[in-house]
């Protein structure tokens, strides 16, 4: 996970050079240190996979791909949670502004203010950071609350078998976790594992 987002990797798929050097320039002056730039959708793909990318920059047309396409199937890929920039001409703009903003797509029509780009990208990178910090919160307490499950079961398990108070029971695999310098969590697979089979 990234701490700041000026270390977030960045993906540019654009077949100009003028634009690629453009925005290179303007994100390197600015911080961003990692940012890799594509021509196709096929090299874009692989680097999803290879690079972790938290943010895509698309400069479409494509002369032969639907940049479209390619945005619309990563943001319907649960396994690309990050964020979409599209920059598109007028036409595309306004045929699929309606269907990308629904998916989270962050779209613009061209020509563009890069001052504008480098502050949506920070936008989306903050607040890309902060659901990352959340999910970890949610992670953690969900762990939690599976240990703690267990750890009842066990404690169930003492009471119903051996006639343990629930205080007891509780005493009991605490004390024997901290004897054997392991978690209750393992002591409690244990338990359940002794008296349940």
């Amino acid at each position: 996970m990234i701490d700041r987002y000026e270390d977030a990797n960045l993906l540019i798929l654009s077949t100009s050079p003028k634009f690629e050097d453009k925005i290179k320039d303007i994100f390197q002056k600015e911080g961003f240190l990692h940012h890799q730039c594509v021509q196709s959708i096929q090299e874009a793909k692989r680097l999803i996979i290879d690079y972790d990318v938290e943010l895509m920059i698309i400069d479409a047309p494509l002369p032969s791909e639907d940049a479209m396409s390619l945005a619309l199937e990563l943001a319907r890929n649960k396994l690309f949670h990050n964020s979409i920039i599209m920059l598109v001409n007028a036409e595309l703009y306004e045929k699929n502004l309606y269907q990308a903003e629904r998916l989270g797509i962050v779209t613009f029509k061209k020509p563009m203010d890069p001052r504008l780009l480098l502050q949506t990208t920070r936008l989306l990178l903050s607040m890309r950071l902060k659901i990352k910090k959340l999910e970890s919160k949610a992670d953690k307490l969900k762990q939690k609350l599976e240990d703690d499950r267990l750890i009842n079961r066990a404690k169930i398990v003492l009471v119903a078998k051996l006639n343990m108070s629930e205080a007891a029971a509780h005493h009991y695999i605490e004390k024997k976790a901290m004897d054997r310098c392991e978690k209750k969590t393992k002591v409690a697979s244990e338990i359940i594992g002794m008296y349940e089979t």
